[in-house]
């Protein structure tokens, strides 16, 4: 009785701080929401009620549309580089094999550095007339294929992306490294007595053991990817033109430099609703599959 009664005691005093949390963060969304409805700077006390202006005009928003078809780049190269990297990496150090413990902290080391750093690091790998990546290319004889990475409409995108999936890699191959220890070594064990080497026993037999952890990856990839603003905004701020523009460094710029807060809350609206559905039917998928 007495544990019970210590037990019940502990959710009285735990509840209200939850529920105050949940309050907070469910406020924000439904005030978000609320100010999509109309046209506001942010900054004065009066809201002119506009309906449902500002989504027509997102719709008929260039703009918007472009940072939105980038995101959507940005988004399945990022989920699918990180996943087969940080699944084969992991699989492969999984082995107790030589240095691993030196690669294991050089793949995660990036993910602990401050965004700032990763930007700038990067930000002088691509310089055009000192950066590493021109200079290599240079030493190889392939000078003709030294560019302004972040400069040129062509290529700045990826450059950021490449910056990203450095930083975050690091994220994606802890998860699956540590989640390799529950998998039954006897399973590994019998796949090589059958003669399965690493590939088809990595992509028939472990991955699919992973697919939940792989799930929670992808949605935790896409969610941030939708919200992905610092790197983006210290590498190229969504330039030249709008080539790397992001659907999050478009709302800061609708928000913080137009000064059109209400139309910037109805761009956040929808990107929440987008990542809101792509989990539901990565969700959706998952369950059938397990049912199977």
């Amino acid at each position: 009785m007495r544990t019970a009664r210590i037990d019940w005691m502990g959710y009285v005093y735990i509840f209200p701080v939850f529920l105050f949390l949940g309050l907070f963060v469910f406020w924000g969304m439904f005030y978000n929401f609320y100010v999509s409805f109309f046209e506001w700077d942010g900054i004065a006390l009066e809201k002119t009620f506009v309906g449902l202006d500002n989504y027509i005009q997102l719709s008929k928003d260039s703009d918007f549309l472009d940072s939105l078809g980038n995101t959507a780049i940005f988004t399945v190269l990022y989920v699918t580089i990180v996943i087969v990297l940080g699944f084969f990496l992991s699989y492969f150090l999984h082995y107790n094999i030589i240095g691993k413990t030196f690669m294991k902290t050089m793949v995660f080391l990036p993910h602990v550095f401050p965004v700032s750093v990763i930007a700038l690091l990067f930000y002088g790998f691509y310089d055009m007339n000192v950066g590493l990546l021109n200079d290599l290319l240079r030493g190889i004889g392939l000078g003709q294929l030294a560019a302004p990475w972040l400069g040129q409409m062509e290529t700045s995108l990826y450059a950021v992306l490449a910056a990203f999936i450095f930083a975050q890699l690091g994220f994606t191959f802890m998860v699956y490294y540590t989640s390799l220890f529950s998998i039954n070594e006897e399973v590994l064990e019998a796949s090589h007595l059958d003669g399965s080497g690493f590939w088809r026993t990595s992509i028939e037999i472990v991955f699919p053991i992973l697919k939940g952890v792989t799930l929670s990856l992808v949605i935790t990839g896409i969610i941030a990817t939708l919200k992905i603003f610092d790197i983006v905004w210290l590498m190229t701020q969504g330039g030249p033109g709008s080539s790397s523009e992001l659907a999050s460094t478009y709302v800061f710029k609708q928000a913080m430099m137009n000064y059109q807060q209400g139309y910037a809350s109805a761009i956040s609206v929808v990107l929440l609703a987008i990542a809101f559905v792509i989990t539901a039917i990565n969700l959706l998928i998952y369950v059938k599959g397990a049912k199977k």
